[in-house]
């Protein structure tokens, strides 16, 4: 969306950590960018997203009366739904997500990654060739 055809225009402003943090916290911004590490878990994925919005106190009750995890088509079903309500109703616009790009020597092998897309190294090592 263009800002200035409507008459808007925005200026970031760098901040320290902790600073950020107070404003966030109480509210102080008319927006904000800020970088958070998302979960690949549905539902605390949605509990970031209300926490980002400070909706948990307004919102958090309908996490709990989610269907069990157990059965994956109707639990991914209500956290669509849920999804989509709330997109009207939170102020808050996901802009942006990337991972890390990792480039290794070919010597280096056992590379891998968990849930939330942070390198493993418990199974890193090098081998005597490339493979």
């Amino acid at each position: 969306m263009k800002l200035k055809p409507l008459g808007y225009s925005l200026a970031l402003k760098g901040l320290r950590r902790a600073e950020l943090n107070r404003a966030w916290a109480q509210r102080e911004y008319d927006v904000m960018l800020y970088s958070v590490l998302p979960t690949p878990a549905l539902v605390p994925g949605l509990s970031l997203v209300l926490e980002l919005a400070g909706a948990q106190a307004t919102h958090g009750k309908a996490l709990a009366s989610l269907p069990s995890p157990t059965d994956a088509a109707t639990y991914e079903k209500a956290v669509t739904e849920l999804e989509r309500k709330w997109r009207g109703e939170l102020d808050l616009i996901p802009l942006f997500a990337q991972g890390l790009p990792i480039s290794a020597a070919p010597e280096l092998q056992g590379l891998s990654f968990d849930g939330f897309g942070r390198l493993r190294l418990e199974n890193l090592f090098l081998s005597a060739e490339p493979q």
